[in-house]
């Protein structure tokens, strides 16, 4: 059986081909490596390091072409930035205004003391680094040391970590994987013995949450979740608790349109629209606790099978079919305030998010007739009503009435009493819930209020003659609460 190659014996040529799926530090540090490395991606291949270099620079302020005279040492200047010496970020040479910026005293056997500026640009600061306020929001039990934070240029009180540190402090303190330390259940149940409760109390109401979850929402809730991913109903309900049992407070409702939350406590929201989910949730974690027991008696039932059944029921009486509708009768005029208010802010969400160009879609049809179809900026309708997609694809694109009913015109997401007159989001759940999960396979690009005359008239064409249709990817239905970090790299 024939040697795998080693890096080493590749022709040199490949090595700067491999060298650019890292970041230009990393490409320094590899060079370092070995001398054949060294060789090929070292100061002795100045283009390589000329194109980096022109890489980060503006387009206004590319480099004369490159000549091999001698006159610049790009492997010197890209050296000089990562130690901090020389302006520019400190990851991948852009020179840009920094993103994130802190100072450390190194000794220095001749001068003595030494400034190093470390530089980030925004993309390197996003990808690389996480607020270290944030972290502990999620990881309350993980401390990092100081040492190992980092100052931002803002703020003399705000820190920043590495997230590759960030993650090895996980795993070693956590002592488990950080894949599996980072998922909800995990997040919840640490959460919930960092403020003093008891783990077998965590564990328990945890399985409630997965039970209620993966028994009824998944398997029969599919049309919500374009809005509202399994992942984020875990933390909606994760936070309920919190309310409920660790910190309760008074679930106020005035009677007005005003929210009753504060704005700025985001996180948050969702338990003010829940108020009366926890207790549910609570029954459910009794319910299995006693049904996987001993002779565990529930309605003077002794079988796990009629435990099991209970707890289903409750959890799809007692909390889906309040705050979702049940989930053959989608009628979101008929739920009750404030249970109807997390549904009025994820439909809201989806709007903006994995169903944007169904939603869009009237500013592509309308608009390849009437470049002026809406008259201000609440965009009013000229004659009344926009047009489905689905609703127009269905009758040969032949309008009707059916397609006049529905303005998109959501408002405010906490004034659930729009929720049934005014979104397309609800006519689109309803009348083509087999429909949510797909979309034209021959929509290029997204639809948007912008294009002109010409080519939303070439998009509608596109989009008339499309028969094919694909799935669309459960990643876009995106919950950004749950991200501490937008790296490209990582899941933080």
């Amino acid at each position: 059986m024939a040697k795998a190659a080693a890096l080493q014996t590749l022709p040199l040529e490949l090595h700067e081909t491999i060298s650019t799926y890292l970041i230009p530090q990393d490409i320094a540090a590899l060079s370092l490596s070995c001398k054949s490395l060294l060789y090929s991606l070292g100061p002795n291949n100045q283009l390589l390091w000329y194109r980096l270099a022109a890489r980060g620079l503006p387009a206004a302020e590319q480099p004369e072409p490159f000549t091999d005279t001698g006159e610049r040492d790009y492997w010197r200047e890209a050296c000089d930035m990562f130690r901090g010496l020389r302006w520019g970020c400190m990851l991948c040479l852009k020179i840009e205004e920094p993103a994130g910026q802190g100072f450390e005293e190194a000794e220095d056997a001749v001068e003595k003391t030494l400034r190093v500026v470390k530089l980030y640009c925004q993309n390197c600061y996003c990808d690389w680094f996480v607020d270290l306020e944030k972290f502990g929001t999620r990881y309350p039990e993980i401390k990092i040391p100081i040492e190992l934070t980092l100052k931002t240029p803002y703020s003399k009180d705000r820190f920043i970590v590495p997230i590759p540190t960030a993650i090895k402090q996980i795993e070693a303190q956590g002592k488990i994987p950080y894949d599996q330390a980072r998922t909800a259940s995990n997040r919840f149940i640490e959460n919930w013995v960092y403020k003093g409760r008891p783990r077998s109390e965590a564990i328990n109401l945890a399985r409630a949450i997965t039970f209620a979850i993966e028994e009824v929402y998944i398997k029969r809730y599919k049309h919500i979740q374009i809005a509202l991913a399994p992942e984020e109903l875990y933390d909606c309900f994760a936070r309920v608790l919190v309310r409920k049992i660790i910190s309760p407070k008074e679930f106020l409702d005035d009677g007005d349109d005003d929210d009753d939350y504060d704005d700025d406590d985001e996180k948050n929201k969702s338990a003010y629209f829940l108020p009366d989910v926890g207790s549910e949730i609570v029954k459910i974690s009794e319910i299995l606790t006693i049904s996987e027991s001993d002779g565990g008696d529930i309605d003077g039932n002794t079988t796990a099978a009629y435990g099991v059944e209970k707890a289903r029921k409750l959890a799809l009486d007692g909390i889906f079919s309040r705050i979702f509708c049940p989930p053959d009768d989608f009628r979101p005029e008929n739920l009750a305030d404030p249970d109807r208010r997390l549904l009025a802010l994820k439909m809201g969400d989806a709007a903006e998010g994995a169903l944007w160009w169904l939603c869009n879609f009237p500013f592509l049809y309308r608009g390849a007739e009437d470049p002026n179809y809406y008259t201000d900026k609440y965009m009013e309708w000229r004659d009344g009503g926009e047009f489905c997609y689905w609703c127009l694809r269905e009758n040969g694109w032949v309008k009707n009435q059916k397609n006049g009913f529905y303005r998109f015109n959501p408002g405010r997401a906490s004034q659930g009493n729009q929720i049934h007159k005014d979104w397309i989001m609800t006519h689109a759940m309803t009348a083509h819930k087999d429909l949510l999960w797909v979309m034209p396979k021959e929509l290029g690009r997204p639809i948007r209020k912008e294009f002109s005359k010409q080519d939303r008239n070439t998009e509608l064409e596109s989009l008339q003659n499309c028969h094919e249709l694909e799935e669309i990817p459960k990643w876009k239905v995106v919950h950004l609460d749950r991200l501490l970090s937008k790296s490209s790299y990582f899941v933080m």
